[in-house]
């Protein structure tokens, strides 16, 4: 399993936590996204997992190299049209650049409410 977080984006704001600080909850997240995702898939052996830095599209394409993968399986939240276009897709990110095939999986209708 891999989670990116985008720790570009933790800069101070006036009033909030300082840009190291931001930077730390972000990773913080990102372990308990990973754990919550390790949970929620029962009877999938999760051999490894990683937290990186980065943009999403491109750290989980150089995981894939770095690891040797044989398949990407990734999922989307189905966001079509200008939604796509204004905040990317990180899943088209990857089927785009990945070193091996990619298997998308569309968000169910009720995920997407």
């Amino acid at each position: 399993m891999v989670h990116a977080v985008n720790v570009t984006g933790a800069v101070a704001v006036e009033g909030g936590p300082p840009a190291a600080e931001m930077r730390q909850i972000l990773l913080d997240d990102g372990k308990g996204i990973l754990a919550q995702a390790a949970k929620d898939a029962p009877g999938v052996a999760v051999a490894h997992q990683f937290l990186r830095e980065g943009a999403p599209g491109a750290e989980v394409c150089a995981s894939a190299r770095e690891w040797g993968a044989d398949l990407i399986v990734i999922g989307t939240h189905g966001r079509g049209g200008l939604s796509r276009l204004l905040m990317g897709s990180t899943a088209e990110a990857v089927v785009r650049h990945a070193p091996c095939p990619v298997l998308v999986v569309p968000a169910t209708a009720a995920a997407r409410t």
